[in-house]
C-alpha cells in the first residue's frame, strides 16, 4: 500500500457557526473580529478558541464559557462560507503516529487500517517525533481536508486543530479529547509484583520520558507493587531506543539490580544485548520482563515475560469512536481504558 506523503505546513483555522445568544454586539473599528482575537482576549489557543465555539466536545466548560464571553464582548460574527466548505467530506482519515519504524505501532495501524477499510474510509499515515513536526503534520491533515484524525500524542501541551479527533495509547488532553488506551497502571503492577515474586534483592525499571501518559501510568504501577516492600528499586528515563537501553542496563547492573523490567520492545533489545555482552544469565542471574510482544520475544530463549496491551482492539475501537464523531453520535471526550495481559515466560523465576 503507497501511502500518500504528508509535508509539513501551516493553515488557519476559521470557525464554523454558533449561535452566541441574544445582545448587542459592538463591530471592531478598525476591522470585524478575527478568532485569533477571541482565542487572545480568552487566553487560549485558536483551535481551542474554535472547538469551544463550535461545540466540538473537546473542552472544558469553563473555557467553553470564557471563550463565548470574549466572543461577545468583541462582536465576533463565525464565517458561514467557510463552515459550508469544511463541512463536505472527503472520505480520508489522518492517522499520526511517533514512529513508522516501530512495530508497536504497525499492530494498530493494520487494525485501523482494516476497520476504516470496511467502512469506505482511506487512510493517511504521517509520523512525528518531536513537538514541532507534530504541529505541522496536524496542520497538513486539516490542509489536506481529512475528516478526522487517530492520533498518539507526542506533545502533551500541543494545540489540536479543530477537525474531530481520537486518541490512541497516549492522552495529551485528558477530559478534552476522547482517547483509547490500555490500562498501563494496572498492568505494570500485575508484572512488577510476577518479578518481586521471583525474589529480587533490587528491580530497576526502564522507561520513556515522564512527559508521556504511558510513562506515568507505569512508574505508578511499578510503584505500587513495590509498596510494603523491602526490595530496592530504581527508575530510568529515556528515549524510546535500544541505545537507552543498553546503557540503562549497565547503569542499573552496576548498582546492584538483579531484575530489570524494561517497558518498551526498542528498550528491551539495548537490555538484552547489555545482558549477553556481560554474560549476565536471564533468568538465573538477573530476572527480565518487558512490554508489548514482538515475535521475537517468544523466539528468544528463554522467552520474554511481558505485558501485552490489546493493541487491535485499541485502533479498532478509536476507529468506531472516531466514526461516532463523525456521525453525531457522540460528542464526549470519554477514556476508553482497556486491560492487558501478562504473559509468563522464561525470562521470570
Amino acid at each position: 500500500m503507497t501511502l500518500p506523503a504528508v509535508a509539513g505546513g501551516s493553515v488557519t483555522l476559521i470557525a464554523g457557526g454558533f449561535d452566541y445568544g441574544g445582545g448587542d454586539v459592538t463591530e471592531a473599528a478598525a476591522r470585524p473580529a478575527m478568532l485569533a482575537d477571541v482565542a487572545a482576549a480568552a487566553g487560549v489557543g485558536i483551535a481551542t478558541a474554535s472547538r469551544a465555539l463550535n461545540e466540538s466536545g473537546y473542552v472544558s466548560t469553563a473555557t467553553k464559557e470564557r471563550v463565548r464571553e470574549a466572543a461577545r464582548q468583541l462582536g465576533y460574527r463565525p464565517n458561514a462560507v467557510a463552515k459550508a466548505l469544511r463541512s463536505a467530506r472527503t472520505g480520508v482519515i489522518g492517522l499520526l503516529l511517533p514512529d513508522l519504524r516501530n512495530e508497536y505501532y504497525s499492530v494498530s495501524s493494520n487494525a485501523i487500517q482494516r476497520e476504516l477499510a470496511g467502512l469506505g474510509l482511506r487512510l493517511m499515515v504521517a509520523a512525528a517525533t518531536t513537538a514541532a513536526e507534530e504541529r505541522d503534520a496536524l496542520a497538513s491533515f486539516v490542509a489536506q481536508q481529512v475528516d478526522g484524525i487517530i492520533h498518539v500524542p507526542v506533545d502533551p501541551a500541543g494545540e489540536l486543530p479543530d477537525i474531530p479527533i481520537v486518541q490512541v495509547n497516549r492522552t495529551s488532553h485528558p477530559g478534552e479529547v476522547p482517547a483509547v488506551v490500555c490500562d498501563e497502571e494496572e498492568g505494570l503492577r500485575e508484572l512488577t509484583a510476577l518479578v518481586l515474586g521471583g525474589g529480587p534483592r533490587h528491580v530497576a525499571l526502564f522507561v520513556g520520558g515522564e512527559e508521556h501518559s504511558t510513562t506515568r501510568s507505569r512508574i505508578s504501577g511499578f510503584r505500587q507493587a513495590l509498596e510494603g516492600s523491602a526490595v530496592a528499586s530504581t527508575v530510568l528515563t529515556g528515549e524510546f531506543s535500544a541505545e537507552f537501553g543498553a546503557e540503562a542496563a549497565a547503569r542499573a547492573l552496576a548498582g546492584g539490580a538483579d531484575a530489570l523490567i524494561a517497558a518498551s520492545p526498542r528498550i528491551a533489545v539495548g537490555v538484552v544485548q547489555t545482558l549477553q555482552r556481560d554474560g549476565v544469565r536471564v533468568p538465573a542471574d538477573c530476572q527480565l520482563a518487558s512490554y508489548s510482544d514482538p515475535e521475537w520475544f517468544s523466539l528468544w530463549q528463554p522467552g520474554m515475560t511481558t505485558l501485552v496491551p490489546p493493541l487491535e482492539e485499541m485502533g479498532r475501537l478509536a476507529v468506531r469512536r472516531l466514526r461516532a464523531i463523525l456521525a453525531g453520535e457522540e460528542g464526549g471526550a470519554e477514556l476508553t481504558v482497556l486491560p492487558g495481559e501478562v504473559i509468563r515466560r522464561g525470562s521470570t523465576r
